[in-house]
């Protein structure tokens, strides 16, 4: 439900600023809030394919598990 553009607005600043946003570019705003969305369920999903915690003790044991949790990450996406 968007507000009426003479709805009185309490709170902070920052509170203020993004209401009147979304009041007046809706479509932006949403866009913005889906972008996050599909971000925040891709990295979900990749916790829970492949678990949160890098086991590796070494330097570059860790770097490389990265790379490759990164890279798997991108053939998944890249396929479905």
């Amino acid at each position: 439900m968007i507000p009426k553009s003479n709805a009185t607005i309490r709170g902070c600043y920052a509170w203020k600023d993004m209401i009147k946003d979304f009041m007046f570019y809706p479509f932006l705003f949403l866009h913005e809030y889906f972008r996050r969305e599909h971000s925040e369920s891709g990295f979900s999903a990749d916790k829970r394919f492949d678990g949160w915690k890098i086991w590796e003790l070494k330097d570059d044991r860790i770097q490389t598990a990265t790379m490759c949790k990164g890279v798997w990450h991108n053939l998944i996406w890249l396929g479905g």
